[in-house]
Order: structure tokens, then C-alpha cells, then sequence
């Protein structure tokens, strides 16, 4: 059997959010063919919320090494809490370690953190591993359209260090596994020597479904009494902004006595109280008073979960880039809820999404007036699957689930393999 080293930027008893594929395939590659074994800086590199995030979730049964701080003294005197930064020295010594004693045949970043994923074309010159880079979100934006933090300053020097990091971190890996064709093909443009690009050792794969953890989780329910609720979990403000006005601007077209409470939740990661509701204050100065309820303030993972198990629809809202992939949609999905999910008029997510099954409606922001009919459609069948209480099961959908994307990664890694002995 083969063995695959997963590096990821967090493990149990905390969860990041970029760690989730490797927590939901990583009991299922065994059935492949590929044994699995865990490197993770260990959670003292972790804030106390991503301990929350950890609670009352399962994680694989597999073999773990966790990357001990080092120099953290310094880094708390210089301010930085980014566990690329900080734990690179020690994931790159406790790596080549284990590269050299357990003669991994693989090795696979799945993280964001790409300054680990440097780490990986050292440790094939050493002692011969291969590595493939998994690409949740692109590295570099040659334009940016969204940001993700208030702090400029730090979005300007990631930016100028992104394109350098990509270089070392994805141009040199031996394959690329990302959730979007277009990231893929963005970092190609820019790195046109690859020998990923030249092999053709790509995967485009999605998150799958969190299956386990959405049937165990216990329906938290809310609102008015007798009135539906629509509920979405992730970012607002204006990496959002686009996308929920046009969902405002289709809800005016709508009949407003039947409309659902739209809940939205962990919109603020930095909300204090008596700060702006951004997305509540948008629906409401467009006359939807009553209808958004936003709880800007951070939600745990297993609270998110609960949230969907209760709710009567769910809202998926895009940020503005075509090449987009929501983490959570196919756990979406498998819910059977009525879905409703904004995106950029020139993703590819919506020619998708029109086969994924029952239930699920796409409305597309940026593309001006010629949409706005279409959306408004999409917006009443959903609300009309809300309101009849609609549901589905996932065989009538088009998930995808932890042990078919297993299987996907395992036949990808032996095609890697394959490809250095051409």
C-alpha cells in the first residue's frame, strides 16, 4: 500500500477551515490504496476559537505529528500571528525528519497557509518525495475586486509577496488538486514551465460533503413562531456585497407577505457590538424591514451545522470572482434543503449547479439588467420550495462525499507517480 504524508495547517483538538478536505477523506484513502499519516503545527500556533471550531466534530482515526513552536517569543514581540510564518521552521525540520525515517511516497499540502507548502520542493530534492499542492483560494490576484481584512496595509504586502510564494510553494509541485478549473489555469498563465502543466497532473475537485457531521448534527431552531427561515453561515460586508444586493433588488419583485426570515450568521469575524450590520442595514434601506437578521459575531463549526439542520432553505452568497468555490456547497447539498446560491455571471458554478439536482436555484450578480428577470424567477422558485417545505434526499442530488473524492485523490496521486517515470 502506498503512504501519503498529509500537511495541513491545524488537526485535532482545533479546525481551521482549510483543513476540512483532509479531515473528511483522510479515513477513506486506506480503501484506496493509500495509507495516511497527519503533519500539523500543533494547536499552540491556534487562536481559543479555532479549539471552538474543533468541538463536538470528528476526526479520523489516523497516524499525527505535530510541529512544536519555535523562536515564539519573537513573534509575539513583531505582532504575527500567522501560522505560515510561524510554523514553518518547525514543519520543515519535523517534515524532513519524517521524510527521511518513513519514506513517504507522497506528500500532500492541503491548507492555505502556503508557506508551508515552500517547504515541499525541499523535501523532494532531499529524499526524493513528490508533492502535490491542493489550491482552495488563488495565492496571487493580479486585480484585486474584494477584501478580506480592513487592514490595507497587510492586504498589500500579502499581495506582493503572493506571486513569490506561488512560485515556491505551486509552480514547483509535482501536481495541483484545486476546487476551481480557473485557479488552476490563472497560476499556469504565470508559471508557464511548470511540469505540472506539462505532465497534465491536475484535479479539479471540490470540498465534499460533510456527511457524518451533518447527520449527527442536532437541528437548532429560531425565529417566529410559524414563519420559515432561510439561513446562511459565512462573510458579509463587502466581500459579499454584490451578490446580496441582487438578492435584495429580486426580494423587492417579490410578494413581501411571504417572505422567510433571512438569518444570516459569523458575517463579522471582528464585529464588536453597536457596530454596523452591513448586510441588514443594505436589505433594510431597501425597504425589506424585518426580513434580514444578521448575527455579525463569530459561529462555531458545529453551531453552522446545527443552524442548517434547522433552517428551511439555505443561502449561498458569492464573493466577486468568477472562479469562486464555496467550501460548504455540496454539504449544502446533501442537506435536501431548498438552495439558493449567488455567483458571478461569468462563473462556470452556475452551468454546474443547473444539474446538481432538485431544489437548487442560481442567481448570477455583475452581469447588469439582461439577468435581472431570469434571477428574479430563480428567487421566487426558491422561495416557493421554502415556503411548501421542500425537501430531497442527497441520491437525488449530485453530491459528491468523502469516500468518491478519496478515491479521486488516490487514482490522482498514482497518476503523479505515474508521470515521474515518463
Amino acid at each position: 500500500m502506498n503512504r501519503a504524508l498529509f500537511v495541513v495547517s491545524t488537526w485535532k483538538p482545533c479546525m481551521m477551515a482549510d483543513m476540512q478536505r483532509a479531515r473528511q477523506i483522510a479515513a477513506h484513502m486506506p480503501a484506496h490504496g493509500w495509507e495516511v499519516e497527519i503533519l500539523a503545527p500543533d494547536g499552540s500556533f491556534q487562536t481559543d476559537f479555532s479549539a471552538v471550531q474543533g468541538e463536538g466534530i470528528a476526526f479520523p482515526d489516523v497516524p499525527l505529528h505535530r510541529a512544536k513552536p519555535w523562536n515564539s517569543a519573537l513573534f509575539d514581540r513583531i505582532g504575527s500571528r500567522n501560522i505560515g510564518i510561524r510554523a514553518s521552521v518547525p514543519v520543515r525540520r519535523l517534515g524532513a525528519q519524517l521524510c527521511r525515517e518513513r519514506k513517504y511516497d507522497l506528500v500532500y499540502f492541503t491548507t492555505t497557509q502556503h508557506w508551508l507548502t515552500c517547504q515541499g520542493a525541499s523535501w523532494r530534492r532531499k529524499f526524493g518525495t513528490p508533492y502535490v499542492a491542493d489550491l482552495h483560494d488563488p495565492v496571487y490576484l493580479e486585480k484585486k475586486t474584494y477584501f478580506i481584512s480592513r487592514h490595507r496595509l497587510k492586504e498589500r504586502l500579502a499581495k506582493h509577496l503572493g506571486k513569490t510564494i506561488e512560485r515556491l510553494a505551486l509552480a514547483r509541485a509535482d501536481g495541483i488538486v484545486s476546487v476551481s478549473r480557473g485557479y488552476i489555469d490563472d497560476v499556469a498563465r504565470r508559471n508557464p514551465s511548470a511540469q505540472w502543466l506539462r505532465r497534465g497532473t491536475t484535479l479539479v475537485e471540490p470540498f465534499p460533503a460533510d456527511i457524518d457531521a451533518l447527520a449527527t448534527a442536532i437541528p437548532r431552531a429560531g425565529g417566529e413562531a410559524g414563519r420559515k427561515r432561510v439561513v446562511y453561515v459565512g462573510a458579509g460586508g463587502n466581500i459579499m456585497e454584490k451578490g446580496w444586493l441582487e438578492l435584495v433588488a429580486c426580494l423587492q419583485r417579490c410578494d413581501h407577505r411571504s417572505l422567510p426570515s433571512i438569518e444570516l450568521h459569523g458575517t463579522d469575524t471582528d464585529w464588536r457590538k453597536n457596530k454596523r450590520r452591513y448586510l441588514q442595514d443594505a436589505a433594510e434601506k431597501a425597504g425589506l424591514t424585518g426580513v434580514a437578521e444578521e448575527h455579525p459575531a463569530r459561529i462555531s463549526y458545529a453551531d453552522s451545522l446545527s443552524l442548517v439542520k434547522g433552517a428551511d432553505g439555505l443561502l449561498v452568497l458569492g464573493v466577486d470572482d468568477p472562479n469562486y468555490r464555496p467550501s460548504k456547497l455540496q454539504t449544502y447539498l446533501a442537506s435536501g434543503l431548498p438552495v439558493l446560491v449567488l455567483v458571478h455571471s461569468s462563473s462556470r458554478l452556475a452551468a454546474e449547479l443547473a444539474s446538481a439536482g432538485p431544489g437548487v436555484r442560481v442567481v448570477t450578480f455583475d452581469a447588469g439588467d439582461a439577468a435581472r428577470r431570469r434571477n428574479v424567477e430563480a428567487v421566487r422558485g426558491f422561495l416557493a420550495d421554502v415556503q411548501g417545505g421542500m425537501r430531497w434526499s442527497a441520491a437525488e442530488r449530485k453530491v459528491l462525499g468523502p469516500d468518491a473524492s478519496a478515491g479521486h485523490h488516490a487514482r490522482f496521486f498514482e497518476q503523479v507517480l505515474e508521470s515521474l517515470t515518463r
